[in-house]
């Protein structure tokens, strides 16, 4: 269950933290700690729900929220997950209509909301902070392009290796060892169907030739790209 906050002034770092207002001046940043308001969610806890009609935005100062939608008959489609830094719902503060995802934290998540009058006014104002917002806007079209493009085009082999170089590409850099790649947090088979639109059995067979191949290393709590190169010439 939502759970406020127990601090009533959020301090600048916190602001600091949020990518989007890392650098901002300690004015700004002072304005949108005061707005800011911290609430803490459970694993499972919905922050969002796709009928919902409101304009908060929220960012994540801890945990991790999955963006997802699912069909009249149950299919999930999984659009990304989210780590501490980022941000979600500002689609609705920019431009009102209901929600176009579901948010399910993954686990124990802390998040910083705000108003969304208050977010499309600093947008409108700084525009530092607007560049950055249409800076994310336009990478966000582009990923989702590129999905649409590789599920109309790609068969289930293809789309399975285009996850799994996505997945590396989004690892920091201390999960990196020369051309190989340990992808953290591990994802499910189901969870990589869930994000290239097929079934887990689909995904467990590509897997299994992949792993044939020396392609990747893949173990009920280890998953690695052993060689990115070679990966990607086989998509």
């Amino acid at each position: 269950m939502e759970q406020n906050d127990c601090c009533d002034v959020i301090p600048r770092a916190v602001v600091e933290s949020v990518a989007l207002f890392s650098g901002l001046p300690a004015e700004i940043q002072e304005r949108i700690a005061s707005a800011f308001r911290v609430l803490y969610f459970e694993k499972n806890e919905a922050i969002i729900a796709i009928a919902d009609q409101n304009t908060d935005v929220y960012f994540i100062l801890s945990g991790c929220v999955r963006v997802t939608q699912i069909s009249i008959r149950g299919r999930v489609v999984q659009y990304e997950d989210l780590g501490p830094g980022m941000l979600f719902g500002e689609l609705n503060a920019l431009r009102p209509l209901r929600r176009s995802g579901n948010c399910i934290c993954l686990e124990t998540t802390r998040v910083a909301r705000l108003d969304g009058a208050v977010f499309h006014t600093l947008c409108t104002n700084n525009p530092i902070l607007a560049d950055r917002t249409m800076q994310r806007l336009v990478d966000l079209t582009r990923r989702q392009m590129n999905r649409v493009f590789e599920l109309s085009t790609y068969s289930v082999a293809e789309r399975t290796k285009a996850e799994l170089l996505r997945m590396a590409d989004s690892q920091q850099d201390n999960n990196r060892n020369g051309s190989s790649v340990l992808i953290d947090p591990a994802p499910t088979h189901a969870d990589i169907a869930e994000r290239i639109g097929t079934h887990r059995e689909a995904v467990t067979k590509e897997l299994k030739k992949l792993e044939s191949l020396g392609l990747i290393t893949w173990t009920r709590t280890t998953h690695v790209v052993n060689d990115i190169d070679n990966l990607v010439a086989h998509v």
